[in-house]
């Protein structure tokens, strides 16, 4: 497969797995500022809690691939701009990542009947969303 398509692939991966994880299921489970809501729907959708963590490392993986297949992409057009886009991408799946064990945690709290700061894991898990958007590109 050409560089291109993969890199098209990979990219459109990582749109979809961000719309429906992050936008679509995400919205659903967590409640800002309301604990108990955000616990109760934590507890109430298990499974979609999982299938949300499971699209998050989808865009995890398919960021990072993205981000080394820009970079081959681009390289012969400019060393420094190449890797910029590349490292730009990497960091986004390293604090995409870090949001995800948030909620992963938040959710087992949930299924072991544990009382854990599940509002202020789905809160970290925000803010490092935000945070990577900072770095979220065309890599």
């Amino acid at each position: 497969m050409r560089i291109d398509r993969a890199t098209g692939l990979t990219y459109l991966g990582l749109a979809i797995s961000g719309l429906a994880g992050h936008l679509i299921i995400q919205n659903r489970l967590y409640v800002a500022g309301d604990a108990a809501a955000t616990t109760a729907n934590l507890a109430a959708h298990p499974t979609l809690a999982g299938l949300g963590i499971a699209l998050d490392l989808g865009v995890v993986l398919t960021q990072a691939l993205a981000a080394l297949l820009f970079f081959r992409l681009f390289r012969p057009i400019d060393d420094l701009q190449a890797a910029a886009v590349a490292a730009f991408g990497l960091i986004n799946s390293v604090i995409v990542l870090a949001g995800t064990m948030f909620t992963a945690v938040a959710l087992a709290s949930v299924r072991a009947g544990g009382e854990a700061p599940v509002l202020l894991l789905s809160d970290l898990n925000t803010a490092a969303w935000s945070l990577g958007s900072i770095f979220f590109g065309p890599g």
